[in-house]
């Protein structure tokens, strides 16, 4: 799905996050469009090969970021997760906006 031409395609300035399946991403075509600065920041929650190997080159790109994969797991998560999003579902129809909402300067960018 997230070829190059995808990428080419994506506005400056842009942050790509994946928080579904590795192999959605050609992790060549990614690499070789964050060294070009588009997008500006990937953040990758998942990977093609799990456990991403430890000599692979996005461990050490400056403009990628990693997450577990396991920020959803723990006690009493679903129910949280219900509450957050009705309390969000609330306040956006009241008035546009979001509990726990990230910016790009939230990921570093």
């Amino acid at each position: 799905m997230v070829d190059a031409p995808f990428l080419a395609a994506m506005k400056p300035g842009a942050i790509l996050m994946n928080i579904a399946r590795g192999g959605l991403i050609d992790d060549t075509a990614l690499l070789a469009a964050l060294d070009r600065g588009r997008p500006r920041v990937a953040i990758l929650d998942a990977f093609r090969s799990e456990p991403l190997p430890p000599d692979d080159p996005l461990w050490s790109h400056p403009a990628v970021r990693l997450t577990a994969h396991c920020s959803w797991a723990g006690d009493g998560v679903l129910g949280r997760n219900d509450t957050l999003f009705i309390d969000n579902a609330r306040s956006f129809l009241a008035d546009g906006t979001l509990r726990n909402e990230v910016g790009p300067a939230d990921v570093g960018a």
